[in-house]
Parts: structure tokens; C-alpha cells; sequence
């Protein structure tokens, strides 16, 4: 089928525009991918533009999007041999996304595609309230670098103190008691993400600025700086494993999402409050995408009665 897009974009892209469905024929109704026919085909994943399909025979085939994910050169619309350092390896499972492929044997997994936030940071532009956000956090845009360190996965930049600095390359939100404190422990058990020293710091919804002492938890300064210090032991690390990646579980950086404890209070008015009364428009979404578009969001939901249920045995005081 397509890929969801074709109908739905205020600029419509036509059905199977980027050969994702690895055939000719009516998009919007099941079709065979015949050049696969001859093959015995034991797992398939499907990316936004691009597929993948692995063979009982070990072989991965790719078609769709940019050479970039699918590994390889040749015609993009139709299934093509995922070769180099894939040749030979018994592949068993695949995985994709909107900019990675995946693959894996009994005992490696295989990666390639876009570092995309290398890729959003250099095609980044500023947004018609870049100023606004610039003066509200201004200790944030002190900080950010005008590069990244291309030889590190993990958005890091060297110039503010010893060693390396990082951003977090993923954040964990969602709603309080939905999971997400057990998730990034889980994701933490991988030896490539390394874990902050706080795992939920709350600095976007509730560090104020000019900070305030005590104000988050984001460490004893409260300012940008001390967040940017909660990834120093993963600096540490990135700076000899290239490949590892950190992150934090702020949960309440989704929930705050409509502004109303963007950067914490205000004097004594919650920021969506003040923001309103000083004419100014802007948000949490605004802030994320301005300060760091490269951020990849996990969202945890559940199931609202079962969420209820949680939280009232964990919040209840008596």
C-alpha cells in the first residue's frame, strides 16, 4: 500500500512517488512485489519511503527513498541486493525508519542511513520567533555551538571546558505513570546509550530563567550549563565510542507542551501566563524545535483508567 502521505499533505505527493512499494501498478490496492517471487522471504519492515525484506537464504533486499538507507546504489523503485558488509552474513531480522535501515544476524546488527540531526542542524533556519525564545532563554543560546562534532553520533561539541560537551540524542516523555522511568532503564542496559546523571531533570518545564536556586532539578546552578552537565560522564565515554548515544526521561516536557511551565514560573505566574500578558507567542514545541531539532521524542501513553489507578497510589499523601 502507500505510504499514508499521498492524500493528506496540503502539497499531495503522488501514490508511490518514491518506489516504496517496490512495484508498478495501482498503489492503493495490495499488489504483489514480483521480482521477490523467487525468493523465500522471512522478515520485511517498512520505513516512511522505504522498505527492506530479508531472505531465508540471508540476503537483504532494499527499494524505495535515498540510496542513503536503502545501502546500496542502482534503481531505487524496484527490490535491489543490499551488498558490502552485509554480504555473506545470515541475516535474520530488519528493521526500518524514516532515515536508518537495520539488520541482524544471531549476534550483530547492522546500521546505515542519515545521522539526521547532523543533517537538521545544518539545513536548520530560525523560526519567526527565534528572538522571543532568544531573549526568554538566553543562557540556552549562549551555549548551543554553531557545529557538531561529525565523528560522534550523539549531538557534542568541544570548546566549553575539558573534554566534550553533549546534548541529549533522545528524550523519553509522555504522561506521568505511563512507563517511561522504566523504559529509559531499559534502554540503558545497551552498552551503546549511556544514561545521564539525572534521568529526569525537568529542565525545559520547570528551570526558570533568570534561574533560580532550588528551582528544578537540573543541578545547583539550574541554568543550561548545569543540564549540559548532567551529560558529562556520557561525554566522557562518547569521546572514545563514537557510536554511543545519550538521553534523558523528562516526562512532563510532553505534558507541558501547550506552555504553561515552559522554563518553570515566572515570578509568581505559571510562563504561559506571563507570556500571554507580555504579548509574546511561543511554546515548548517552539523552544525544542529552536534549541534542538535534531531530538528524537519517545512517547509513552497507557491506558487512562490503568494510568488513574497509578498515579493515585503514588501521588496520594494519606
Amino acid at each position: 500500500m502507500d505510504d499514508g502521505y499521498a492524500g493528506t499533505l496540503p502539497q499531495k505527493r503522488r501514490p508511490n512517488h518514491a518506489g516504496q512499494l517496490g512495484r508498478a501498478g495501482t498503489p492503493h490496492q495490495p499488489g504483489r512485489v514480483d521480482s521477490l517471487t523467487a525468493h523465500r522471504i522471512t522478515a520485511v519492515a517498512a520505513g516512511r519511503e522505504h522498505a527492506l525484506a530479508a531472505t531465508s537464504e540471508g540476503q537483504l533486499f532494499s527499494w524505495g527513498s535515498s540510496r542513503a538507507v536503502l545501502g546500496r546504489d542502482g534503481e531505487a523503485g524496484l527490490p535491489g541486493l543490499v551488498k558490502g558488509a552485509l554480504a555473506g552474513k545470515a541475516l535474520k531480522h530488519v528493521a526500518a525508519g524514516e532515515y536508518f535501515s537495520l539488520a541482524a544476524t544471531d549476534t550483530q546488527v547492522y546500521a546505515w542511513g542519515s545521522n539526521a540531526y547532523l543533517d537538521a542542524w545544518a539545513s536548520w533556519s530560525p523560526s519567526p520567533w527565534h528572538n522571543q525564545l532568544v531573549g526568554l532563554s538566553p543562557d540556552v543560546f549562549a551555549l548551543l555551538p554553531k557545529l557538531y562534532n561529525t565523528q560522534h553520533r550523539n549531538p557534542c561539541w568541544g570548546g566549553l571546558g575539558p573534554g566534550l560537551s553533549c546534548l541529549p540524542y533522545f528524550n523519553v516523555i509522555g504522561v506521568s505513570k505511563c512507563g517511561t522511568t522504566d523504559l529509559y532503564h531499559r534502554l540503558t542496559l545497551h552498552k551503546q546509550i549511556l544514561a545521564a546523571t539525572n534521568k529526569g531533570p525537568h529542565f525545559w518545564d520547570e528551570c526558570p530563567y533568570p534561574p533560580a536556586k532550588g528551582g528544578c532539578t537540573a543541578g545547583p546552578s539550574s541554568d543550561f550549563q548545569a543540564y549540559i552537565n548532567l551529560f558529562s560522564r556520557a561525554a566522557d565515554l562518547i569521546r572514545s565510542r563514537p557510536d554511543a548515544i545519550t538521553g534523558e526521561a523528562s516526562s512532563n516536557t510532553f505534558t507541558s507542551a501547550n506552555g504553561v511551565y515552559l522554563r518553570g514560573f515566572r515570578g509568581d505566574k505559571p510562563w504561559a501566563d506571563w507570556a500571554g500578558s507580555a504579548g509574546l507567542n511561543a511554546s515548548m514545541p517552539a523552544l525544542l524545535r529552536e534549541a534542538q531539532p535534531y531530538l528524537r521524542l519517545i512517547v509513552m501513553l497507557r491506558d487512562p483508567v490503568d494510568r488513574y489507578y497509578s498515579a493515585y497510589h503514588y501521588y496520594r499523601t494519606g
